[in-house]
């Protein structure tokens, strides 16, 4: 079985916590095989979490889950005791690059095309269209943000932010969602520096 798997995705390069990535995917293979080849990854979501104890570290992690378009779901993660040492941050680092690598042109291309056709996309904690943002109002409804109005975007304390700029009004910042809860910020994060550029 391990020789089938290595026919199907390839040489391993990191080794994580939960999955494995692969040359062709990521994969399961404790107790049980289940993986995603590249080519079928539909979404990517990142996060990073420390924990602490009477504001002492006690703990670090950083994790992305690769969602196929079946559902399926691989999660990668590297952890550490009080804090990562740098070294097991940079290999998150080359890992999450490396999956990027082999999946961001072909779902910006996805992206690109479904604005162009009219849709409306979801983000989960906000939708766009090739026209407008939309963002969840504090008290229901959804505030519209014209496209040519965005001038920015940036992620802090495990939030992401969007500047716009309305006629004749100051920039505003808007919290718009947790990271974690944002498939493929990387493919937005690219879509606001093209068109603030």
């Amino acid at each position: 079985m391990q020789s089938d798997l290595g026919n199907i995705l390839g040489e391993k390069l990191f080794s994580g916590e939960g999955s494995d990535i692969y040359r062709k995917g990521i994969a399961h293979t404790e107790n049980y095989v289940s993986y995603i080849l590249w080519d079928n990854v539909k979404a990517i979501y990142v996060r990073g979490t420390v924990s602490t104890f009477n504001g002492i570290p006690s703990g670090e992690n950083r994790a992305l889950s690769v969602i196929d378009a079946n559902g399926n779901r691989e999660d990668f993660w590297l952890s550490g005791f009080f804090r990562m040492k740098q070294e097991r941050r940079q290999q998150f680092t080359e890992a999450y690059s490396f999956v990027l690598q082999n999946t961001s042109e072909r779902l910006w291309r996805q992206f690109i095309q479904s604005l162009s056709e009219g849709n409306r996309l979801s983000f989960n904690e906000f939708e766009m269209t090739k026209d407008a943002f939309y963002f969840h109002k504090t008290f229901g409804g959804w505030k519209e943000v014209n496209t040519t109005h965005i001038r920015g975007c940036g992620i802090g304390t495990g939030y992401f932010y969007i500047q716009y700029q309305e006629p004749d009004k100051k920039i505003k910042t808007k919290r718009v969602g947790e990271v974690r809860s944002i498939p493929n910020i990387h493919i937005i994060q690219s879509f606001i520096n093209a068109i603030t550029q």
